[in-house]
């Protein structure tokens, strides 16, 4: 019966990633996701499951002009974000000039990007923002100008945003959390798990611990410690290391990617293969790991279309048909059964790609 289960999880996993991309062709295409209701409710505890479509480049009555403001593009993620941004403005055939605050800590010079925006004549702002709060006048500002503003991937506390499009870390919490759930339910034999979880007072290594913690009450994965780094290989190396040292009986590491990466790296250098690891979100390394065996699962949030989708809200803002304001892909489960068979383009750009700035 437990296999049977799991089995149908992959199934349901497998039938929401099955889309047309913003990539691959000038459709609509189709993603399973979630809305939030009400509409802009920081908590998103209220996620209601929906299909989302996009708009079809004929259904656009002018070549509109968006800028995408991003913190910064050193990382694969944020490489993904910009790439699911310029694919979409291609498909759609809008106008696109996307800008790096270059690092998180540039508030000023992203609250410059968002007034150079207005004042070149920008129709649309899709930011994901460096700061929840500290770009919010910016954005009051944009807005009573009559500035179209789509709040995606960081999440800001603005009330004067257009739309939305910010995936719950609570739910990705949830999906993984769930995923160990379903492998070892009540009386199947106690777990002992090493939670990790993030860099300290992130808001949302908060949110995801506790959807996950949620989603495994009533099971038998017993979270020993929940231990707490910056998001890099480098900086929770030790960590883990520390972590497996003070309970060498764990059966699984499980959280944030880095920490997986790190974790696979120490297992692997000291001969144990008896620790199945499970990442939070996806990494270019993590996904390899799970398609060599070495890591059981990771949970993507379609990183690549949560810009898509905001591009395509912002558009539907412009072209007056915004019906859905606060809306997300849904995440799901990656691992040996599927990561053969789902879309890649989902998730991260194309290995090889190579970032652009504009589209004309």
């Amino acid at each position: 019966m437990k296999m049977a289960m799991i089995r149908l999880f992959y199934k349901a996993a497998l039938s929401a990633i099955m889309i047309t991309t913003a990539s691959s062709a000038l459709q609509a295409w189709t993603i399973d996701a979630v809305r939030t209701e009400p509409a802009f409710d920081l908590s998103q505890k209220n996620l209601v499951s929906t299909k989302y479509t996009s708009l079809e480049p004929s259904a656009i009555t002018k070549k509109w002009n968006v800028c995408l403001l991003l913190p910064h593009t050193d990382n694969p993620f944020m490489v993904s974000v910009l790439y699911g941004g310029i694919t979409e403005a291609q498909r759609l055939k809008i106008q696109l000039e996307a800008k790096s605050a270059g690092g998180y800590e540039n508030v000023a010079r992203q609250i410059d990007q968002v007034e150079s925006c207005v004042t070149r004549g920008a129709q649309a702002i899709v930011l994901v923002s460096v700061s929840r709060t500290g770009l919010n006048d910016a954005i009051a500002a944009a807005a009573a100008r009559g500035v179209v503003v789509i709040d995606t991937i960081n999440g800001v506390t603005s009330d004067k945003i257009t739309g939305r499009v910010v995936t719950s870390y609570g739910k990705i919490g949830e999906t993984f959390g769930k995923y160990l759930a379903g492998k070892h339910p009540a009386g199947s034999g106690k777990v002992k798990t090493l939670y990790m979880a993030g860099p300290a007072g992130a808001s949302y290594v908060g949110f995801m611990e506790s959807g996950f913690r949620d989603a495994i009450k009533g099971s038998d994965i017993d979270v020993v410690k929940s231990l707490y780094a910056a998001s890099s290989k480098a900086a929770q190396f030790p960590v883990v290391e520390d972590g497996l040292l003070a309970f060498p009986d764990v059966k699984y590491v499980v959280g944030n990617a880095p920490a997986i990466e790190a974790a696979y790296d120490i297992l692997r250098d000291k001969g144990r293969k008896n620790v199945g690891l499970v990442a939070g979100f996806v990494t270019p390394q993590t996904l390899a790991l799970v398609e060599s065996g070495d890591v059981e699962a990771t949970v993507s949030a379609s990183e690549v279309m949560q810009p898509a989708m905001a591009i395509d809200l912002a558009v539907r803002a412009l072209e007056k048909k915004l019906e859905i304001k606060d809306v997300a892909p849904n995440s799901f489960i990656i691992s040996r059964d599927n990561i053969k068979t789902f879309d890649k383009n989902v998730t991260i750009a194309p290995a090889g790609w190579k970032p652009v700035f504009n589209v004309d």
